[in-house]
């Protein structure tokens, strides 16, 4: 049995394409980069879609039932009414209070 026939590296198959490669920066950065990036969006495209999915389903349309009850419990709504309310609120009665700090927090 005789040893495996070894070619010098410049008759190898690939080294031609590997020095235009290198010799070239396009190829050798851009499109590793711009295919990740392509690929990439079509491997994320299905988690995506499952995910506004999902979401979907979560929050579904108003039902009639749930419509008539919010419709029901609405309390009536009167400018005068509105108006007098915040008149009563007697707004110039305020005091600056602390709020407690954290422990270990800075004292100044």
């Amino acid at each position: 049995m005789g040893s495996f026939h070894q070619y010098p590296w410049s008759q190898a198959r690939f080294s031609r394409y590997y020095r235009r490669t290198v010799a070239n920066p396009f190829l050798y950065f851009g499109l590793p980069f711009i295919s990740t990036i392509v690929l990439g969006s079509f491997a994320l495209t299905p988690l995506a879609k499952t995910r506004y999915e999902l979401h979907d389903m979560k929050t579904g349309p108003v039902v009639n039932e749930d419509e008539l009850t919010v419709r029901l419990n609405k309390r009536p709504i009167s400018l005068q009414e509105e108006y007098w309310r915040l008149q009563e609120k007697d707004l110039d009665d305020w005091s600056i209070k602390r709020v407690a700090r954290p422990p270990g927090g800075d004292e100044e």
